[in-house]
């Protein structure tokens, strides 16, 4: 199912609190995931209480502590569920064999079309290398995604020197360190820019093309 964005998030249009009649244990459970994911996009870790979470829940906070002990449990539970989508869903797309430049361009497609239907999800993990600084308690989160991120790009890497698309970058760490940058930015870039995504994906493919060209056999 899609995500639709809502421009109602936040104390002003609190909804009643009581729990939910007729609702099953796995859906008060997705309730709960998807007002806390809202939550903590728009105002963040620290901002977001439990009883603001149990209030968009329609729910009392004790059911919130009931399927998550703390905010923390949550908030973890959250960035888990957000990581094995979007980052399997780039990930899948980028095991095609394919030549260097084509398979990034899979994942790039792949990760606007993530961002389109579950922006919630992705927006959570965009923030979520903020709240790993600022928030000690969650400091393995930035070693998780720094894994995650490198874990990816050495496939491609591996691709480029194989095919001698990256011959001249030398060793796996260096041709990995490299796209990482490249396509780093593309990420980041399309955050601020989502109308323009498509445009910064072809800006990124053209400037590791041109790489290509200068780092291969």
């Amino acid at each position: 199912m899609e995500e639709q964005r809502s421009t109602g998030v936040g104390a002003v249009r609190l909804k009643k609190r009581g729990r939910p009649s007729g609702v099953k244990n796995a859906d008060v459970r997705t309730v709960i995931l998807d007002e806390a994911r809202k939550l903590f996009v728009v105002y963040g870790y620290e901002a977001t209480s439990i009883s603001s979470i149990a209030a968009r829940a329609k729910i009392v906070p004790n059911t919130v502590y009931y399927y998550f002990a703390s905010k923390e449990i949550l908030w973890r539970a959250i960035y888990e569920e957000a990581k094995q989508l979007v980052w399997g869903g780039i990930n899948d797309a980028a095991t095609i064999d394919k030549p260097l430049i084509e398979s990034l361009l899979h994942s790039a497609e792949a990760a606007i079309t993530m961002r389109e239907m579950h922006p919630y999800r992705t927006e959570f993990l965009y923030r979520a290398a903020a709240e790993a600084i600022f928030n000690p308690s969650l400091a393995d989160i930035q070693t998780d995604r720094l894994r995650n991120q490198e874990a990816f790009f050495e496939k491609f890497a591996k691709r480029g020197l194989e095919s001698g698309e990256l011959t001249k970058l030398g060793s796996l760490t260096n041709a990995t360190r490299t796209l990482q940058l490249l396509v780093m930015g593309f990420f980041f870039e399309s955050h601020g820019a989502v109308n323009e995504s498509v445009q910064v994906r072809d800006e990124m493919l053209k400037a590791i093309g041109h790489l290509a060209a200068l780092m291969g056999e």
